[in-house]
């Protein structure tokens, strides 16, 4: 099976054909957990930390983002055979959340989503926050 990716998220004109391989679902599957665990972690309550708590998880927190962005290229790198020069055109058109939103339709249509069902969940987050 191969899907069609469509490259606007990361500011190309491209579309991109992956194969739905066994790897590429693995690695999907790898950068999804990547994604929900950073969430998860962003979601702490650092109201009830002390100062210097709230200073040590703002520290890791960066690191883990900062980590968390180079696997994400690098998967995106591997799964659409993007080159340097692309990913480093993806990293100055894209921010973080736009990543997020990108890699979340990416890993969708690997694991076989359809267009339309990642616009109508889309629509549906944007019409009830919480689910996110």
């Amino acid at each position: 099976m191969t899907v069609k990716i469509k490259g606007n998220g990361l500011g190309f004109k491209k579309i991109f054909e992956v194969k739905g391989s066994v790897n590429n679902q693995d690695r999907a599957d790898e950068m999804l957990i990547k994604l929900l665990e950073l969430s998860v972690d962003n979601d702490k309550d650092v109201e009830q930390l002390s100062e210097k708590e709230q200073l040590k998880f703002s520290i890791e927190n960066l690191k883990k983002e900062r980590l968390f962005k180079k696997d994400a290229f690098l998967f995106l790198q591997q799964t659409l055979k993007l080159t340097d020069k692309q990913v480093e055109e993806a990293g100055e058109n894209v921010d973080f959340s736009e990543l997020g939103e990108f890699l979340s339709y990416v890993i969708g249509r690997i694991k076989g989503r359809t267009e339309e069902q990642i616009e109508l969940d889309k629509q549906e987050t944007e019409k009830d926050p919480k689910k996110e």
